[in-house]
Order: structure tokens, then sequence, then C-alpha cells
């Protein structure tokens, strides 16, 4: 597997989920990688924990029921139930991520009838046990019916399928990104030989432009990291070539109330879509989109004025119509629509980035302030 297996699945959510099943239902799980690595244990019992984990034959056994529960996976089971020499019952179920099978999920340390009481003695006296605490972990073991087991299989079978979508999408995801960086890299690449051209110099050009690999996860776009970072190459070079430098700030309207509404995960769906809009509506390579922070991007024009950037706002607004996004938690509008800051300056009329980035912040507040979905812009 190219990813580590902590990388392709969320450890502490998975926890979580366990930790609750555990809990309510009594019954012990554990995720272990095919290295044999535990990475989530439950509610497991004393009997395995305190002795038969502990002693050195008895463990082997254990060992020996890990290895037999997983070879039964390799054949195709959708689970395996074996009854190790210790004398409990272990199950297992194979997890796959994208038809590969990459660790296995483990319940088990139960019976399926009423224990044999000298057994258990006798190997407490086998192995050194404290007889009376060896017992008593005993009295502890549920004792479940086959058919409670086949139910609460059912379940688990279920829970690992879904385990294994969901390392599927983190997978994807992580692909995605390697993706988005390798195309931030080519925008880099160009700028570099843009600034070049305009005698800017190379060293300071190149460690500046190849830092911008900030890619925001969720969106697929350059984050407030890679934006800040470029804002400063792009004031140098307005001051330098005397062209204008004009910023889009762009806020998604009542997007408190979308998440409220529908949920953060759809909230994260309109994000990515809302940011697939605003990099199709920026048609020049040297233009750059980046996530700003929540639920407002920003937009850095060079050479462009403010007319030819109230042109991309509208753009902006008109492709955000076409998507027609449904919003209705919106008290305005039933759909999902932006408002948008444009603010630009010539060099000597602006004394510094923060100050263009505060106008276009400004512009941003008039446009919510007359009622949103509208632009309202500043020349400085």
């Amino acid at each position: 597997m190219k990813y580590e297996f902590t990388e392709i699945f969320d450890i502490p959510t998975l926890t979580r989920i366990c930790e609750g099943f555990t809990r309510y239902s009594g019954i012990v799980t554990a995720l272990l990688d095919l290295e044999g690595n535990v990475h989530i244990a439950t509610g497991w019992q004393d009997i395995c924990t305190k002795f038969h984990r502990i002693h050195p034959e008895t463990a082997s056994r254990c060992t020996e029921s890990d290895t037999i529960l997983a070879g039964q996976l390799n054949k195709g089971k959708m689970y395996n139930v074996y009854r190790c020499e210790n004398g409990l019952v272990d199950v297992a179920i194979p997890v796959i991520v994208e038809d590969e099978h990459v660790g296995n999920f483990f319940t088990g340390q139960f019976f399926f009838e009423d224990p044999d009481v000298d057994f258990f003695r006798r190997q407490a006296r086998q192995f050194g046990f404290d007889e009376q605490e060896y017992m008593s972990a005993l009295g502890r073991v549920p004792v479940l019916s086959e058919e409670q087991v086949k139910k609460t299989m059912c379940f688990l079978v279920e829970l690992t399928q879904l385990i294994g979508k969901t390392g599927l999408e983190r997978l994807r995801i992580m692909q995605a990104e390697n993706n988005a960086r390798e195309k931030l890299e080519k925008i880099v690449e160009q700028r570099t030989q843009e600034l070049n051209k305009a005698n800017d110099a190379l060293e300071i050009a190149n460690k500046e432009l190849y830092a911008l690999a900030r890619i925001d996860a969720l969106t697929n776009i350059p984050n407030r990291r890679a934006f800040d970072e470029l804002m400063d190459v792009e004031w140098r070079r307005m001051v330098r070539l005397d062209n204008p430098l004009s910023l889009l700030l762009i806020d998604i309207d009542h997007f408190k109330f979308y998440n409220d509404h529908y949920g953060h995960l759809r909230g994260d769906k309109c994000l990515a879509e809302i940011a697939d809009v605003l990099s199709k509506s920026l048609r020049r390579p040297a233009d750059f989109l980046a996530r700003f922070g929540g639920e407002e991007f920003i937009c850095v024009l060079s050479e462009t004025s403010l007319e030819a950037a109230l042109l991309v706002a509208e753009s902006i607004q008109q492709n955000i119509k076409k998507l027609a996004l449904p919003h209705e938690a919106s008290p305005v509008d039933p759909l999902v629509t932006l408002s948008i800051g444009v603010a630009s300056c010539w060099p000597k009329k602006c004394s510094s980035s923060s100050e263009l980035i505060s106008a276009a912040d400004s512009c941003l507040y008039q446009a919510k302030n007359r009622g949103r979905n509208r632009i309202f812009s500043r020349q400085i």
C-alpha cells in the first residue's frame, strides 16, 4: 500500500465509534494492520489482557489464534470464527480498500456456552495465575448464543465495510491533493519564467514561488498561507512595473444558515463546488485564487484595473447563478449566492498590500450590508 495505515484511516474517530459500540453492547473490538500492529482496542476482557496475553505460552496461543483467523480471511470469507486454545471465541473481519486486503477488524473474547470452570481452574494452576483473580475475570466474560453472534456480525461486517469505504475516500483525497500539488508546481514554474523575463531577482523569486505549495485539503486550491506569500511577490512586482493590482474578496452568503440546515458534510461539498466555479472563472494563468478562511475566497489579479476586475467579479456572479445550488435556509434567496468586495490600486496610491486587503474587506462588508448577492468596489 502506497500510504501508511494511519493515513488511510481516521483512527481517533474510529476509536470513538468502537468505544461507543463496546460501551453499549459489551462486545470488544480491535483494528489491526497486516503487520499485526494494534491501532484500536476497546473493552478487552481482563482474562486476556491480564493473563492470556501476559504469559509466554498462553500469549503464543493468542498469536496462533490471530494467525489462523487472518489466514481464513485470505480465503475470501466475510468473517471467520475461531475457538482459541485458551478457551475463548474470537472473530475476524477483513478490511478492504480498493480491492486490497489492508487489515483486520477483530471481536471476540466471549463464550458460546457456559465455560468449563474446571478447565480454567486447571489452566490457572498450569500457568501459575492467581486462581481467585483468574476465576473472577472468567466470570466477567460474556456468554453469547450463536444467534446473537450472527446478528452482531451482520452489524460489524457492515461497519467494517464502511471503514473500508471511508478509507477509500481518504485515499482518493490524498491522491487528489498530490494531483493539486503537481498542478500548483506547474503554476509556480510558469510564474518563475515570467519573473525571469521581468528581471526580478531569480534566486529570491524561485524560493518564494516554490514555497507556494500550500493546498487547502477541502477545496484543492491554495490556502491563506499560499496567498500571503504570493501577495508579497505581487506587491513588489506591481511597484517595479508600475501596473495596477486588484483583489476580489468573496464570501458565501448566509453560509452558517446553510451549514445549520443541510449539515457540515453538505456544507463542505458546497465549498468545494464554489471553489471549482471560481477556479474556472479565472481565465489567465497569472490569476491566483486561494481560500482566505472559512467561507471566504480571495482572487489576486495582477496588471488588472478596477474596470477589468469588476468584469471578472460579474462573470463569477453569473457562473454561480448557473450553478444553482439550493439554499432553502437563506432568508433572501433560495439559491447559494456570493457577495464580492473589489479593490484596485496603482503604485504610489496605496501604502502597503495590507491596505489593499483592508479595502477589499471593507468593500465586502458594504456588499453584505447592502443586502448581499452583490458587488461593491473601490479604487484606491
